[in-house]
């Protein structure tokens, strides 16, 4: 909470990107346990960092990566093989004005129509760690 006081303070930002990315362990806790599958955990804590905001920017606009939260990308297999329960479903559980960053080009021609017919905002991310352009000007 102070954090976020002090970057709307600061910095007074109306876009936040939650940086919820990249778990790949968690979930087999007592605690965690108790909350239930990890889906239902992180869509919590992406709500729980929203409420926070807002209480300091009510016009807060907020976007996710879309790596984590991808139907198409993070479904049970080695992508998220270090969790302890499914992520499978945490999509259908994130608020409906969370917006999508989408990058990840392999599934862009399912993930993006499936996020854009939520009407959710969505922001198309070229990937930046390619070491040839090709991906980039199909993104453009």
């Amino acid at each position: 909470d102070a954090s976020a006081a002090e970057i709307a303070r600061v910095l007074k930002p109306r876009l936040w990107l939650l940086s919820y990315d990249e778990v790949r362990s968690g979930g087999g806790c007592r605690d965690c346990l108790r909350r239930g599958d990890m889906a239902h955990i992180y869509a919590e804590f992406v709500k729980k960092s929203m409420k926070i905001v807002r209480r300091h920017v009510p016009y807060a606009e907020f976007m996710i990566w879309n790596d984590m939260v991808d139907p198409f990308y993070m479904v049970d297999t080695g992508e998220n093989a270090g969790l302890y329960s499914s992520m499978n479903g945490v999509w259908d559980l994130l608020p409906d004005d969370l917006g999508i960053g989408y990058w990840t080009y392999r599934t862009k021609e399912k993930g993006m129509p499936y996020f854009s017919g939520q009407k959710r905002p969505l922001l198309v991310c070229a990937y930046y760690d390619e070491k040839v352009l090709k991906h980039s000007l199909e993104w453009a």
